[in-house]
């Protein structure tokens, strides 16, 4: 369980709601707990729980919809540690955003020295594709 400090407002949410209306909850009327993403601070462990006990300051989570919370409970699998130095509302954005820039760059297995364009590099995503792009490309020169 997690004392949730800072949610994300991911695009994704907002289409459940706007476009899509019913798809939280399994199509149960309102109030639906909104929110994929949050960075907070672990308030207790389950007692079955061997994973990540390490995790004390924060965790981010990609939740299955329900982080507009003050608490929520998540799968040792949903929780990754939070560096002391970064700071919540950036964490909070990482679990969508973060992971969806990292899967760009994977699967686009640039060689070193290539140039991307972003097109959309204001959003969340292709922030964090440019920041982590230019990131690759200095570990790369400076091996």
């Amino acid at each position: 369980m997690i004392r949730v400090d800072v949610a994300g407002v991911n695009l994704s949410a907002t289409w459940c709601v706007r476009v899509w209306g019913r798809c939280l909850g399994g199509g149960r009327p309102f109030p639906r707990v909104l929110g994929m993403e949050a960075a907070g601070t672990v308030r207790r462990w389950g007692r079955t729980s061997t994973a990540s006990r390490w995790v004390t300051r924060s965790s981010a989570s990609r939740s299955p919809a329900a982080a507009y919370v003050e608490t929520m409970v998540l799968s040792a699998p949903s929780t990754a540690r939070i560096p002391a130095d970064l700071y919540a509302p950036v964490a909070a954005t990482l679990p969508i955003a973060g992971t969806t820039a990292v899967d760009v760059l994977d699967q686009l297995g640039l060689p070193a020295g290539a140039t991307v364009l972003v097109n959309g590099v204001g959003g969340g995503v292709g922030l964090a594709v440019a920041r982590l792009a230019a990131g690759r490309e200095q570990q790369s020169s400076s091996t």
